[in-house]
């Protein structure tokens, strides 16, 4: 019995973030694609949302999960001496975050979205979130990179752990404080950025697609 394979599918950058190594030839047993606030644009394509965390098809919610950490984002190299913050997502949250950490004469570079160079440029990396949405679509990327992540209060948290291998602070003072933190003082977030891409490492793309081919093949699934 041949190995169950997923064709992963999605906006090229979003593959870099959350794929595996090697894209799959079409046709694959499980057919997935990566999008945001949206349905599968692929027909018989099941839709992994990053706003929903959820993979979910024409039969409903299959699994909820945040999207995985992608095999790029462990090879980038450690952060480059001096490195800023990235603060990306909605311009209402991220605004706020971006100005305080500019106040105090931090480097900071602003986006709407982190892609894989964003977060390579960075030292931490802070990607808010309304109150109780899953974790940002960038977020297990960033932890695979060793960049100190810092979210909003995701819920549900898919075994994150504030304050060990992530901070999530509900407040645009409360993340700058801690975007503040990091860069002044790297040395002290160490255990925390190794921490990080050890949870990283528990939703690595090919581990997470390989369980999920497994299932769907069992039936245990759509």
């Amino acid at each position: 019995m041949s190995e169950p394979r997923v064709t992963l599918l999605g906006d090229p950058a979003d593959l870099a973030l959350a794929g595996p190594q090697a894209a799959t030839p079409p046709g694959g047993d499980l057919v997935i694609e990566l999008v945001r606030g949206r349905p599968a644009a692929t027909p018989g394509a099941l839709a992994w949302d990053a706003a929903t965390a959820t993979v979910a098809g024409e039969h409903d919610v299959w699994r909820r999960l945040p999207w995985p950490a992608g095999a790029r984002a462990f090879d980038l190299e450690a952060p480059a001496p001096g490195a800023g913050a990235l603060v990306a997502g909605p311009p209402e949250l991220t605004a706020p975050i971006a100005e305080r950490l500019r106040e105090r004469g931090l480097a900071v570079e602003l986006r709407e979205r982190a892609d894989l160079d964003g977060i390579a440029a960075a030292s931490v990396v802070c990607l808010p979130v309304p109150v109780g949405a899953p974790p940002p679509a960038e977020a297990m990327a960033v932890m695979a990179a060793g960049r100190l992540l810092v979210t909003g209060a995701c819920e549900p948290s898919f075994g994150l752990q504030p304050g060990i291998d992530c901070f999530m602070e509900p407040t645009a003072d409360g993340a700058a404080q801690r975007a503040e933190a990091t860069l002044r003082w790297p040395e002290a977030f160490e255990v925390p950025r190794a921490l990080a891409r050890v949870a990283a490492a528990r939703q690595r793309a090919e581990t997470v697609l390989h369980r999920l081919a497994v299932d769907a093949a069992l039936g245990v699934g759509p």
